[in-house]
C-alpha cells in the first residue's frame, strides 16, 4: 500500500466505532481510502482520515437511531398533545423571541433571552429542568435574569403569580406581602388598599402598613 510521499498505514481489520475496514480502495484527493462494513450492514468508503478523527461514527444510521429514539422519547412533542415540559420550553422561547406573542415586550422586548444551550434544544432544557410537575409553571428567580439552568425551577402556578414584575407589594406589621394577602388579613378589599398606598394620610393612626 503505497501513496504518494509515503507508505499508507495498513489499517485493515480494525474498528472505528461502528465501521469495520474490509480493504484498502486506493488514493483520493491525497488521502487513503477504505471500505467498511458497518454494523448495520452497510458497505461504504471513507478516508482514514474520517475514521481516526472519530467524527464518523457509522453509515449514517447512528444519526438516524439517534434522531429516532429521541421522538420516541419525547414524540408528545411531535404531535397534537405536547407535554406540559414541552409547552415550557416553547413558550419560553416565544416570550423572548417571537414579536407577535402577547408576552414580547416584558420578556424578550426588555432583553430577557434564552441561553444558548436550551434555544434549540429541548433534550437540553429537559436534561437540567427534568419533567414539570402537575400545576407547576418554569419560573425566574431573578425576574430581570436569562432563561438558564441557574436561574430557573419549577414552582406552583399560584406561587408564581406572586413574583410577577407587576405584583404589588406591601409591609404589614413588619412582614413583606402582596397586596392581596394584606387585604384579607386586614378584611379590607384591595380598593382600600390601592387608596391607602395613594392617600397615606388615610391610613389609620394605628395600623403599621408601609408601602415599599
Amino acid at each position: 500500500m503505497k501513496k504518494r510521499g509515503g507508505q499508507v498505514k495498513d489499517i485493515i481489520g480494525q474498528k472505528f466505532n461502528k465501521l469495520l475496514v474490509l480493504e484498502y480502495v486506493g488514493i483520493k484527493n491525497h488521502k487513503a481510502v477504505w471500505k467498511c462494513k458497518c454494523d448495520c450492514g452497510t458497505i461504504k468508503n471513507f478516508t482514514g482520515q474520517d475514521l481516526r478523527s472519530g467524527n464518523t461514527n457509522s453509515c449514517g444510521c447512528y444519526m438516524v437511531e439517534q434522531i429516532q429514539k429521541a421522538n420516541t422519547k419525547h414524540k408528545a412533542t411531535l404531535n397534537k398533545n405536547p407535554t406540559g415540559t414541552y409547552k415550557s420550553w416553547y413558550s419560553m422561547k416565544a416570550r423572548c423571541y417571537r414579536k407577535s406573542c402577547i408576552e414580547y415586550e416584558r420578556y424578550g422586548g426588555r432583553g430577557i433571552e434564552v441561553c444558548e444551550r436550551w434555544r434549540n434544544s429541548f433534550e437540553n432544557f429537559l436534561e437540567d429542568m427534568g419533567e414539570r410537575p402537575e400545576g407547576y409553571s418554569l419560573e425566574r428567580k431573578d425576574f430581570n435574569g436569562n432563561y438558564e439552568p441557574s436561574n430557573c425551577c419549577w414552582i406552583p402556578f399560584n406561587q408564581q403569580a406572586r413574583n410577577k414584575r407587576t405584583t404589588v407589594w406591601v409591609i404589614l406589621n413588619g412582614e413583606k406581602m402582596i397586596q392581596s394577602d394584606a387585604a384579607k388579613l386586614l378584611n379590607k378589599n384591595k380598593t382600600t388598599i390601592y387608596e391607602w398606598r395613594k392617600y397615606p394620610h388615610r391610613i389609620p393612626k394605628d395600623l403599621d402598613i408601609i408601602f415599599p
